[in-house]
């Protein structure tokens, strides 16, 4: 075999097995639910059995809706070799009664 067909060879191989190359960050959760959260309606046992353990659990104050606790879901996925990178936040806000004060889903 030529020394060039050994590099093509090479290349190709280096290319397949990049393409797989990839990172991810968080937590996939299941967004089929995200545009069923109504305010007032679920609670935390709703919302965790939909998108299960957030990645972060914030207790908040002086929220202009009144909102007590913050549940952040964030997942991330980068394609090295695409250069692509998609991001899906879900701030679900919960009241002093457990119930869904507010919520929001961002995607990029």
């Amino acid at each position: 075999m030529k020394v060039q067909n050994v590099i093509q060879v090479i290349a190709v191989v280096a290319v397949f097995a990049c393409a797989s190359c990839a990172s991810i960050m968080g937590n996939q959760f299941d967004t089929t639910h995200k545009k069923d959260i109504r305010n007032g309606v679920q609670d935390k046992n709703q919302i965790h059995e939909w998108f299960g353990n957030p990645n972060q659990v914030q207790l908040i104050s002086s929220n202009p809706s009144g909102c007590a606790e913050r549940w952040t879901y964030v997942y991330t996925f980068w394609s090295w070799v695409a250069t692509k990178q998609k991001t899906g936040t879900l701030l679900v806000y919960f009241g002093g009664d457990g119930k869904v004060c507010d919520h929001e889903y961002l995607e990029q």
